[in-house]
């Protein structure tokens, strides 16, 4: 089956901390091998997680290549080498804002 996609790069997250990232618009549309065109199943494209491992083992190997920076990735995040953790915290409001809701829905902060 063929799908209908598009994808949209940017550089920034919604706090416009440095952040590059894909974001994909996949259509509910499948060209069939007979050449009739068919609704997706999309419980199983959201359960084929190796689709986001390969999208990020792609995004690594094009910073890598176009930015000549050393990479190191691990399952769900990537840095570049010689970057102090510091710095990258500093530029990650988003994550906090993640982190602080996480701990809000847990009750960490006195909320049920």
């Amino acid at each position: 089956m063929k799908l209908l996609a598009a994808t949209y790069r940017y550089g920034s997250s919604r706090e416009l901390d440095p952040q590059i990232h894909t974001h994909l618009m996949l259509q509910n549309l499948g060209l069939r091998a007979d050449g009739t065109w068919g609704a997706l199943n999309e419980k199983e494209l959201f359960e084929f997680k190796a689709l986001g491992a390969v999208y990020r083992a792609e995004l690594v190997s094009e910073l890598a290549k176009g930015l000549g920076f050393e990479i190191e990735a691990d399952r769900e995040y990537s840095r570049i080498v010689g970057i102090p953790k510091e710095l990258g915290e500093e530029f990650s409001k988003r994550r906090e804002q993640i982190e602080a809701a996480k701990r809000i829905g847990s009750g960490e902060w006195g909320c049920e």
